[in-house]
């Protein structure tokens, strides 16, 4: 893919803005001053070319990359342009440990929740199983935190804590009780069974 542009510009956030609102629940959207604050700040970066775009963060300490929005435009859907967007992203970020994302947890009665974890399981994410949670403004939100391996190492648990520590920090800093989000974020215990 050669129209590929990384960018931390304002105005290109605003490009994108209109159809960020109409792809992603608004319990996951965060308030347009927020994300005005990030990009002044830099911690947001805009991965953009015409089939779709990629808002994500840095976490220098760990050396990772936590993709927080990552949308195709409609009219490019079911057209494998999610997978190409997905391939250029790696390779332009292969100097990073590997990247973050929250996803939905699965639901049958939503097959969009399966189908997005099986997008991202082709490019090597696995689930970190922790007890998660966006910090929505109104009630903390359970999700799943998935980690793309991109040199087939996998991050231990401190270095995992610490990524969603620092990342909340950056990017949820408007929410007034985060820590107490925080504090609800650990590994799930696993049965012997599980563990096999």
């Amino acid at each position: 893919m050669t129209d590929i542009k990384i960018s931390d510009n304002i105005n290109d956030f605003f490009t994108v803005y209109e159809d960020m609102k109409q792809q992603f629940p608004e319990n996951e959207l965060k308030p347009q001053e927020h994300f005005v604050n990030l990009f002044k700040k830099g911690v947001y970066k805009l991965f953009l070319c015409k089939y779709g775009y990629m808002l994500f963060a840095r976490d220098k300490e760990t050396n990772t990359l936590w993709l927080d929005y990552f949308a195709v435009y409609k009219q490019f859907h079911s057209q494998g342009k999610g997978s190409e967007i997905m391939k250029s992203f790696i390779d332009c970020n292969s100097d990073y440990t590997g990247c973050y994302i929250e996803l939905e947890q699965p639901d049958k009665k939503q097959p969009d929740t399966i189908r997005r974890i099986k997008f991202y399981e082709k490019f090597g994410a696995y689930n970190l199983n922790l007890e998660y949670y966006f910090p929505s403004k109104e009630a903390p939100l359970p999700m799943e935190l998935f980690f793309i391996p991109f040199h087939n190492k996998k991050p231990e648990q401190h270095t995992v804590m610490l990524s969603v520590k620092n990342i909340f920090h950056l990017l949820h800093s408007d929410v007034i009780n985060l820590d107490d989000f925080l504090r609800r974020i650990a590994y799930r215990v696993q049965s012997p069974q599980e563990e096999q």
